[in-house]
């Protein structure tokens, strides 16, 4: 329930009001008694990694002349 959670707070906005995805997860982890700390906790943890930045690898070619010999 936390991952469906953060996965979807994390993908669009952390309201549920206006995500669709959060909202569900947000019913689902209610109905399963989950308290709302929790969830407002698994929404701010999502946030969170929002703002740190990330790293990919990018690998670029380049062509140009050959080496004279």
């Amino acid at each position: 329930m936390i991952r469906e959670i953060t996965v979807a707070a994390g993908q669009g906005l952390p309201d549920p009001a206006f995500n669709p995805r959060l909202r569900a997860a947000v019913a689902a982890a209610r109905q399963s008694n989950m308290t709302r700390d929790t969830i407002e906790r698994a929404i701010k943890k999502a946030l969170a990694r929002r703002h740190r930045p990330t790293y990919q690898e990018v690998r670029y070619e380049g062509y140009g002349q050959r080496a004279s010999r």
